[in-house]
């Protein structure tokens, strides 16, 4: 339908008790009229219309794709748009399982809820509610309608007419048009709540948890603050520069080779992705603790293993590893050609270059035919870039032998890697603990919360292969709630081919069978330096005898 041109004012209005109102709405664009100019004020409006003078004030875009589940919203009619609109801002719902009704007339107390939840989302939380068994038909509102009715009365948007609220009665177009012009304000702030949205997310970096803040306008990131760190300031102020890269990009990145402070860069990343997740209404993602604030390089060669075990099941084709090398993390691939290791070659990696034209001149081309990475040679003065390519090279081969179902876990949480129990994979894994992001969630709440680096080694246990529901933070206090029910979740790093190992529901064991243990009491024990021969053949040369009560 043709709609008069903008800038002729509607031509059934003069005279009216409503013209002011309605000349404003009329050019700002809200209420539209036909080829004549006509508006119609004292025509009944539909549920149709009225989604779209609201749409139009709070200029929503998004549309619902749920749309198309109701079958009295065809394709081509001209409120389609409308409708999907209000169903994605919330403030209309079907009128039945598959319905929305949007060619029937729109009633009072229909059209107060709606506006009060556009403009009331947190509900009646610190508003005023007025008295409405003051009006003479007060009985006559529905149950639902109560609520909103109560806190628009006393918000001034409505009034009644002759101590009469009408709630069953269609509401007019100037009617609609008087409510919303007094709501105008508020809707307004809304808007501004809607497109201003600032969250709060957590991000594991080098030396404990980082807590920024990302403020969005219309679902962009435009502003990003460090709240908290622990991050040591030199490589802070080098990981800080990812910031404006996020903002430009609208979306958390990383990159390694350019800042220099990998771990620092990856909390920022890791924080944002928690506000994106946040503000697009999918909960919490955040991580928490330190990724290395504790981390030691080990000053030993790494000796290698045997990985023909391993090649024997392996696919001709190249395969992904990492490890940790000296500065981060080192990027391999690998090429295998009937079970035997044929060519490496170094990708992305944070090594600095003198170490690394060390390692590549002289050890590199020792990784031709192999299958094992025993004899592979020292480099002097490149140890840990050199012991992290051996060990990246292992990685990708070992890797390859695992799928997302390879790893189980039983009711007490120990892990167990299919085919290969406590062996490689597994140790694989809780070796690379720094690099596993643990998710937890209360099954009865659907709280949601990831752990990762320091909290995620409290967790796996790194000597018995193990989940430890019973670990506990640095303040002392249980990580898992007691006695509740979670949905465990494992996100391997690359060294694991980054895969999401669902692990199902778990209790956490009840608080008195965590510390039942050990009663109040004193105990006394035994304990010894280099074992004997007979200390061996008495315990296993475990190197102790277990505590004993008096």
């Amino acid at each position: 339908m043709q709609r008069k041109p903008k800038g002729i004012m509607p031509s059934d209005i003069d005279g009216h008790w409503m013209v002011n109102t309605l000349k404003d709405f009329n050019k700002k664009g809200y209420l539209k009229g036909d080829e004549s100019g006509r508006v119609f004020p004292d025509k009944n409006m539909s549920r149709a219309e009225y989604a779209a003078v609201i749409n139009r004030i709070m200029q929503f875009s998004e549309e619902s794709s749920k749309i198309s589940d109701f079958t009295d919203v065809s394709s081509n009619a001209w409120y389609r748009s409308d409708m999907a609109k209000a169903l994605q801002a919330g403030y209309m719902k079907g009128t039945g399982a598959n319905t929305m009704s949007p060619e029937v007339a729109i009633t009072r107390e229909q059209a107060f809820v709606m506006l009060y939840r556009l403009t009331y989302p947190k509900g009646k939380e610190g508003q005023k509610v007025a008295d409405i068994s003051k009006f003479s038909d007060a009985a006559t509102i529905s149950d639902y309608a109560r609520e909103a009715i109560s806190v628009l009365v006393a918000a001034g948007v409505i009034s009644g007419e002759f101590n009469r609220l009408n709630p069953k009665k269609d509401i007019s177009r100037a009617q609609a048009v008087l409510i919303l012009s007094k709501s105008e304000r508020k809707m307004a702030e809304v808007l501004k709540n809607i497109n201003e949205q600032a969250f709060e997310g957590t991000g594991a970096g080098y030396g404990g948890t980082m807590k920024l803040k990302v403020l969005f306008d219309k679902g962009k990131i435009v502003d990003i603050k460090i709240i908290s760190d622990n991050e040591t300031g030199s490589y802070l102020s080098r990981a800080k520069a990812i910031i404006a890269q996020i903002i430009e990009k609208n979306k958390a990145w990383r990159d390694r080779q350019y800042f220099r402070a990998t771990l620092s860069c990856n909390a920022i990343s890791d924080a944002v992705k928690d506000c994106i997740s946040q503000q697009k209404g999918e909960g919490s993602i955040g991580t928490v603790g330190s990724t290395g604030a504790n981390r030691k390089h080990s000053t030993a060669l790494y000796s290698g293993i045997d990985l023909s075990r391993y090649l024997k099941k392996l696919q001709d084709k190249e395969y992904s590893g990492s490890a940790q090398g000296y500065r981060g993390q080192m990027n391999v691939k690998v090429t295998v050609k009937e079970n035997v290791i044929k060519n490496v070659v170094i990708e992305e990696n944070s090594e600095d270059v003198s170490y690394l034209a060390s390692v590549k001149s002289s050890i590199l081309k020792q990784f031709a035919d192999i299958t094992s990475t025993e004899k592979i040679s020292a480099v002097s003065g490149a140890t840990f870039t050199r012991n992290g390519l051996v060990r990246a090279v292992e990685n990708a081969v070992i890797a390859g032998n695992i799928d997302e179902s390879s790893l189980t876990m039983n009711q007490k949480g120990d892990l167990t890697v299919a085919g290969d129990q406590n062996y490689g994979l597994l140790k694989m894994l809780v070796s690379s603990v720094e690099e596993v992001k643990i998710k937890a969630k209360l099954v009865d709440t659907g709280k949601e919360t990831v752990y990762r680096g320091e909290i995620a080694k409290r967790i796996i246990n790194t000597d018995s292969g193990k989940i430890n529901f019973a670990a506990k933070n640095e303040n002392g206090e249980y990580i898992f709630e007691p006695s509740s029910k979670y949905e465990i979740e494992v996100k391997t790093g690359p060294q694991l081919k980054a895969m999401n190992l669902k692990l199902g529901e778990y209790h956490a064991p009840q608080e008195s069978e965590i510390d039942s243990t050990f009663k109040d009491g004193t105990y006394y024990g035994e304990g010894y330096g280099f074992s004997s021969a007979e200390r061996q053949s008495k315990n296993g040369d475990k190197g102790f005898d277990f505590l004993k009560r008096i």
